[in-house]
Parts: C-alpha cells; sequence; structure tokens
C-alpha cells in the first residue's frame, strides 16, 4: 500500500513538473531561423537536496563549458563565438560561486562530471561538421541546456534545503535567463 502510495505521489509530482515544464518551455522559446525545433528539456525532478543539486548543477555546467569550447574553435559566426566564450567564462564562474557556497556550508562537493546523454550530445557536436550545422547544433544544444539550467537553479534558490546554496542558486538565475535571452537574439 505505501508502494503504491509512493508511485501514485511520484507520478503525480512528475505530471506536475512535466506541466510547468511546458509553460516554462513556452515562454522562453525563441522564434527560431531553423526549420528544425530543438527538442524540449527533457523533464527531470529538480533536486532540493544539496548533494543532488550540485551534481546536477556541476553536469550542466560541464556541458556548458565543453560544448562551448568546441564552439569557439569550430564556429564561422563572430557572434557565436563571443556567445561561447561568454558560456565558458560564466558557467567557470557559477562552478566556482558553487563550490564556495557548499564549502562555506561545510559540504564538499563532487568533481563536476557530465551525464550520459550529455556525453552523447558532446560527441554529437563533434560529429556535426562545421558552418551553418554546426552553429544549429551547438545552439540547439545551448537552449536545450539552459532550459534545464533555469529550472534547476530556479526550484533550487525557491526550495533548496541549505541556505548558502539557495542563495548562489538565486544569484545564477538571471545570468542563465540572461543567455536564454541571448540565445533568442543568436536565432531568431
Amino acid at each position: 500500500m505505501r508502494t503504491a502510495l509512493l508511485i501514485t505521489t511520484a507520478a503525480a509530482a512528475a505530471a506536475a513538473l512535466a506541466g510547468c515544464m511546458s509553460d516554462e518551455t513556452a515562454a522562453t522559446a525563441p522564434t527560431r531561423m531553423y526549420a528544425a525545433e530543438p527538442p524540449p528539456a527533457t523533464p527531470r525532478a529538480m533536486p532540493t537536496a544539496a548533494m543532488d543539486y550540485l551534481v546536477m548543477a556541476g553536469a550542466g555546467d560541464q556541458f556548458e563549458i565543453q560544448s562551448s569550447t568546441i564552439a569557439v574553435q569550430r564556429t564561422q559566426r563572430a557572434d557565436v563565438r563571443q556567445f561561447a566564450q561568454m558560456m565558458i567564462d560564466h558557467h567557470s564562474k557559477s562552478t566556482a560561486d558553487l563550490v564556495a557556497a557548499a564549502k562555506g556550508a561545510g559540504i564538499t562537493p563532487p568533481a563536476p562530471r557530465l551525464r550520459a546523454d550529455q556525453d552523447r550530445m558532446i560527441a554529437g557536436l563533434r560529429d556535426s561538421g562545421t558552418g551553418a550545422d554546426f552553429e544549429m547544433a551547438y545552439l540547439r544544444g545551448q537552449l536545450q541546456a539552459h532550459r534545464e539550467a533555469l529550472m534547476l537553479h530556479q526550484t533550487y534558490a525557491q526550495s533548496g534545503d541549505n541556505p548558502a546554496l539557495r542563495a548562489a542558486a538565486a544569484r545564477i538565475v538571471p545570468v542563465v535567463q540572461m543567455h536564454l535571452e541571448h540565445l533568442q537574439r543568436l536565432t531568431g
């Protein structure tokens, strides 16, 4: 009986999260110059426990840094190169800020590492060629990653279990929102 209740509760929470994500995605989805739309951010449970948040935030920052390093080297567009460099700088800073906040709270943060789906996206980016095909793949990955990052940091800032990390997450939210706005200008 308890297991059934937990499953039902988890399913309801997932449905609610998916509904919220649809509203979030619709609100931040830019008009694109490409025919193919990026996939919506994958519905994931957004963590409120400090260690889970740090793992997910670290993976997101690593994805941004690694994919943007490739973009700096391969893009033909100066505006995309400038955006990619900004991603490297900003996501390196957000990683450092979260590490400092965690250590200040007596938490040893895990070393950032990509999730399996992010590894596949990086591999796909490396295989996407050059020029417009590469830039489209990079920008689509950025849209997906930033939508997920915005939900992650907003959720933790509102409901996280550690005050120092909640404050750090709250400082990161406007930066991620600015990145999404910049992506709108780049893609539309």
